[in-house]
C-alpha cells in the first residue's frame, strides 16, 4: 500500500496532537514500505447528550462573533465541528487499516 506525501502529510496536520502525528506517520510509512506495523485501537466515540434543549450538529463552519469572548453557544457549536473532524479522521485510519 503506497500513500502519497501529501496524504501523509494532510494526516499529520489532522492530529492536534504532536506526538499521535509522529506515531501516524511512522506507521504510515511502514505500512508503505510494506512493514506494516500493529495497528493501534481507534480512538473512543465521545457519546454527548442534552438534559434539556438540543444539540447543534455539525455542519462544517464555526462562527464566533468576538473572538475574545465567545458565546458558550459558539463554543459548542466548535466543539461539536471537532467531534465530527476526529469521527472522520478515525473513520480514514480505520479504513487504511490503521485502527482496529
Amino acid at each position: 500500500m503506497a500513500l502519497s506525501s501529501r496524504l501523509r502529510n494532510l494526516l499529520g496536520i489532522a492530529l492536534a496532537d504532536k506526538a499521535g502525528a509522529v506515531e501516524l506517520v511512522t506507521a504510515v510509512d511502514a505500512a508503505a514500505n510494506g512493514t506494516p506495523t500493529a495497528p493501534s485501537a481507534a480512538v473512543a466515540a465521545i457519546t454527548v447528550t442534552a438534559t434539556t434543549g438540543v444539540l447543534p450538529t455539525a455542519n462544517g463552519t464555526v462562527t464566533v462573533a468576538d473572538a475574545a469572548t465567545p458565546t458558550v453557544v459558539e463554543l459548542l457549536d466548535y466543539c461539536t465541528e471537532l467531534k465530527a473532524k476526529v469521527a472522520a479522521i478515525n473513520a480514514v485510519l480505520l479504513a487504511q487499516g490503521l485502527t482496529q
